[in-house]
């Protein structure tokens, strides 16, 4: 039901090596962010959050929204 940071990091890292890659610390630049959708401060994003989450990371990283929740979810 929810993410954790070091999940959302593996998963980051994963799709930025699939995308053409980013390096490592951007990938944890980009999940801090990401965490940052936590609003309930719980140190995990619940579903909501993470929809919010991947919205606007996608927009921000110029990614197809539906292949970044798709891959993410995987």
């Amino acid at each position: 039901g929810t993410i954790d940071f070091q999940e959302l990091l593996h998963g980051l890292r994963l799709h930025q090596k699939a995308a053409g890659g980013k390096s490592l610390v951007e990938a944890e630049r980009d999940a801090l962010m990401i965490m940052g959708h936590d609003q309930d401060r719980n140190q995990s994003l619940d579903q909501e959050e993470f929809a919010y989450a991947m919205a606007d990371y996608a927009e921000a990283s110029g990614t197809d929204l539906h292949e970044l929740i798709d891959f993410m979810c995987v």
